[in-house]
């Protein structure tokens, strides 16, 4: 952004701010705004398909993470589930690219728009979710790791003492 550009922009921020800050009425206004936004922030910290993108990737680090430490027999604990959020992943974003929105003063618009974020926010969940599963999964096959390779060296040591 050019120097001008940002004085400019930001001159305009300030004065809004400044008139915004210069009434009582407006300011009570703009905090409740403010803390109103940070609250819908907190309950759905993902409405859009670039951060379910962004969680659907951590989620396939993890599946992937999962996949190179876990023996193959176990894959199916998470397998059906993952598959699952896969294909919802992939209908969103193909629906978000090639779905059918319609002129954005229709009814029918807002009424599409609001059930593909609804379902954003559910896919989101499932993908937290699931990763926070596979995380606690490899905790704790790396405590019982731990703890099988502790238990043979405390029995190898305790064979040598006579």
């Amino acid at each position: 952004m050019s120097p001008v550009i940002h004085e400019a922009s930001s001159g305009i921020i300030q004065t809004g701010l400044a008139f915004l800050f210069s009434h009582t009425g407006t300011q009570v206004i703009t905090i409740l705004f403010i803390l109103l936004l940070i609250l819908f922030h907190r309950c759905y910290p993902c409405v859009s398909v670039s951060g379910l993108e962004k969680s659907f990737q951590r989620l396939e680090g993890a599946v992937q993470t999962y996949r190179e430490q876990w023996p193959r027999h176990y894959y199916s604990t998470f397998d059906d589930e993952w598959l699952q959020i896969k294909g919802v992943f992939s209908s969103l974003k193909f629906t978000l690219h090639y779905g059918h929105w319609g002129p954005i003063w229709t009814l029918r618009y807002w009424k599409v728009q609001l059930k593909h974020i609804r379902e954003v926010v559910a896919c989101y969940e499932c993908c937290e979710d699931m990763n926070r599963s596979i995380q606690h999964a490899i905790e704790v096959y790396r405590q019982r790791q731990d703890s099988l390779s502790l238990d043979v060296y405390t029995n190898t040591a305790s064979a040598y003492v006579v």
